[in-house]
């Protein structure tokens, strides 16, 4: 996550890699009750993580799987999820996009939102009933990055692969990265990291500023030039 790749099989083997970070680091902004029944996702997005070339990325990684393993789930963990996400008094670090995005109506459901669902719609993500938040809240925004990467590498692997398909999601990925996660995935960080109470939040604050912005700086654009390469080699593009 990431080198340049010569390959079809080597460019979607790196797009796996990136759809595994956005889906663990989703993951991670579950309820922590919920994370009690799988202790091993911060390991698991470490092992992604490990390859990276970026120290402070790693190190930031290392933190975040040392802290959930000394958190009580139940009890302190439970109680800053709830005062920095859920409420009911006022949140300490919105989850929500539109709050950051359109700060002067700081309020959910603006015109940030509208264009998220729009997004959602055209890729063809289905949200849950079951799950009661609005649209762009960070954990639905990272796992619509994993699933939009998961559409490229369906579209690519297949016998006759779909290089207008996988481009269409190529450049969703990136317009909504820099329209939505990047755009305020920083300011949500620093909420949190100022106001956890736990080392579990704090450096999961820390850490899902930086993949994200890694992600954009560097594999999200490698990962652009290397399909777009790939494609006219095909013969498609």
């Amino acid at each position: 996550m990431r080198e340049h790749t010569e390959t079809l099989e080597d460019f979607v083997l790196e797009e796996r890699v990136r759809q595994a970070g956005y889906h663990y680091l989703a993951e991670l902004f579950r309820d922590p009750v919920e994370l009690s029944g799988e202790p091993e996702l911060p390991k698991q997005l470490a092992e992604i993580v490990g390859a990276v070339e970026d120290r402070e990325l790693r190190r930031s990684c290392e933190r975040l799987v040392v802290s959930l393993a000394d958190g009580d789930l139940d009890g302190a963990l439970r109680r800053d999820y709830t005062a920095l996400f859920v409420g009911p008094q006022n949140l300490l670090a919105p989850p929500y996009g539109s709050v950051y995005l359109e700060p002067a109506k700081r309020q959910v459901m603006g015109e940030s939102t509208q264009d998220v669902m729009r997004l959602y719609r055209q890729a063809g993500l289905e949200v849950s009933r079951e799950f009661k938040q609005p649209p762009d809240h960070i954990r639905l925004e990272l796992r619509f990055m994993s699933q939009v990467i998961k559409g490229v590498i369906d579209a690519l692997s297949e016998s006759d692969a779909d290089w207008e398909r996988a481009g269409a999601l190529v450049n969703t990925q990136l317009g909504f990265l820099q329209r939505h996660l990047v755009a305020w995935v920083k300011p949500f960080t620093h909420l949190i990291t100022e106001n956890s109470s736990t080392g579990f939040y704090s450096a999961l604050g820390e850490f899902a500023e930086r993949f994200v912005s890694y992600d954009y700086r560097h594999a999200a654009k490698s990962m652009y030039e290397d399909f777009a390469r790939l494609n006219q080699s095909s013969g498609s593009g």
